[in-house]
């Protein structure tokens, strides 16, 4: 079995985030959502994530 990821997801779409944050979390691993690029940054500050998932369309900056 493998180690869980500790993930970050940067989504601000409530329903997109809301189910990546469910399933990830089903299959055993720790998530923190974000739901702006502000928010991102501030959790980023913390202990290291193993994977971010971004969002490109940010409404607070590209998430590219």
């Amino acid at each position: 079995m493998s180690t869980p990821a500790r993930i970050l997801v940067v989504e601000d779409e409530p329903n997109v985030g809301r189910t990546l944050t469910e399933r990830l979390t089903a299959e055993g691993h720790s998530i923190e959502w974000a739901h702006n690029a502000g928010e991102a940054l501030n959790a980023s500050a913390g202990p290291p994530f193993d994977l971010a998932l971004l969002d490109v369309g940010l409404p607070d900056q590209s998430g590219f």
